[in-house]
């Protein structure tokens, strides 16, 4: 009996490398091999390369292992790399019964998956430009939904057409030991995207550089794919996110945002270091909590429980801060000699305004280079009462909210600039 399947068995070569991959996973379930290894030699094409034009489709109880292989999305192609197989079966994907379990996709050594040459399909004109183009989501490499019990691990990630990997209602889970390399030429080539649903999720040892966010909590429910799982709460919480030596070229190595009246708590955010040189990459921040412009804002206690420690900021902010934030820990922000703030309730972008509400919020350590020369102060708050939402993918909407401070503290900074603080809120706040 075989101890796995691979693409180059003789009964599983297909016309295609997506065929041929595939066949390797249905003759695994088949035969309750349950796993896959894709090797370095495609030997259908005698190359080093395997061209996916179809995504391969997996389903429960599976491994599959990338032993040093090129995985390549094919140029022209409209859909992912690796997919579970229940995603577009609208019979069940949305319900208990249609909950998949236990994948688990593996890198061995130069595992590489590569976005190869961008098809035109953007966040931005796959709804407007044709509306015969498919959703932008075919262009994830990995797309998940109602999966629980999954890891991915060992990966290197090239030239993400989107975002790298997209999760859905996804729980217990491992993202571990991956790297990026991509640039911002394409909008919005995130990392790694929890969307709504993700809870109890672990995320390690991440490397790179993204186009956008490299790692990004998104709690969006109305009009923006919210794929609902009947029996299953929307909220993202208990996710766990530690050693990113990483960073976006553009916009924040983790972001954190929601709205709809869906949660996010109980995240911990530990040793984050900027590799920014503020050239190949010049980040808005390192840590984005909340952001205005996504539906229905969220109110105060809809984000809280957040517990982020150690960041090294070369470029930009070290945490940005808007909508709202409640019963939290900021600790030990080490602010380099080009940074330019370690907290702030500014955004620096046209289309999202500034401010915040918060309570019960403690900054626990910042240190600041005595070289820096940053014009603006090491804390700056700023409020944003009224304000558009302009961004023409959504409702024109506009918005009146007190935004206020409630138990904030700053205590232990350590800095020789004079502009420490900078704010417009009329209390609420003590610096130690």
């Amino acid at each position: 009996m075989k101890n796995f399947y691979t693409p180059n068995c003789p009964e599983c070569i297909g016309k295609t490398d997506s065929e041929s991959i595939q066949n390797a996973v249905n003759m695994a379930k088949k035969t309750g091999v349950d796993k896959v290894v894709i090797p370095r030699v495609n030997e259908r094409t005698n190359s080093c390369e395997w061209i996916i034009d179809v995504a391969i489709l997996l389903p429960s109880d599976i491994q599959i292992v990338l032993d040093n292989c090129h995985l390549i999305q094919a140029t022209g192609c409209f859909d992912n790399v690796f997919r579970n197989e229940n995603f577009y079966n609208e019979e069940i994907c949305r319900t208990l019964a249609g909950e998949q379990r236990n994948i688990h996709i593996t890198g061995i050594g130069n595992a590489l998956i590569d976005g190869g040459v961008h098809n035109g399909i953007t966040e931005e004109n796959h709804k407007r430009t044709d509306p015969n183009l498919p959703h932008v989501q075919v262009n994830n490499m990995i797309l998940f939904h109602n999966v629980d019990s999954f890891s991915i691990t060992g990966l290197h990630i090239k030239d993400q057409r989107w975002w790298a990997m997209h999760m859905q209602y996804c729980t217990n889970g491992l993202f571990e030991n991956i790297s990026f390399d991509t640039n911002n030429e394409y909008p919005n080539r995130d990392g790694i995207d929890l969307r709504v649903g993700c809870h109890h999720i672990i995320i390690k040892d991440i490397f790179g550089y993204c186009g956008d966010d490299v790692i990004a909590l998104s709690a969006f429910g109305g009009n923006r794919n919210a794929r609902s799982v009947e029996g299953k709460s929307p909220d993202i919480h208990h996710v766990h996110i530690r050693d990113v030596i990483a960073c976006s070229t553009q916009y924040a190595t983790v972001g954190i945002r929601n709205n709809d009246g869906i949660k996010i708590y109980d995240v911990t955010v530990d040793s984050i270091t900027d590799i920014s040189d503020g050239v190949k990459a010049n980040p808005l921040n390192q840590i984005r909590i909340g952001q205005k412009g996504f539906g229905k804002h969220n109110e105060l206690g809809e984000l809280s429980r957040l517990y982020i420690n150690n960041l090294h900021v070369n470029h930009g902010a070290g945490v940005m801060i808007n909508l709202t934030l409640s019963d939290s820990k900021i600790s030990n922000i080490f602010v380099g000699e080009h940074a330019r703030s370690a907290v702030t309730t500014a955004t620096r972008m046209e289309d999202f305004k500034p401010g915040a509400v918060m309570r019960n919020v403690t900054f626990d350590g910042i240190y600041c280079d005595p070289n820096n020369n940053s014009e603006e102060a090491l804390i700056e708050l700023l409020m944003g009462k009224y304000y558009n939402i302009i961004d023409s993918r959504f409702a024109a909407v506009q918005v009146d909210m007190e935004e206020y401070l409630e138990n904030v503290v700053f205590k232990n900074v350590s800095t020789s600039k004079e502009n420490v603080v900078y704010s417009q809120y009329e209390g609420g706040f003590v610096v130690e």
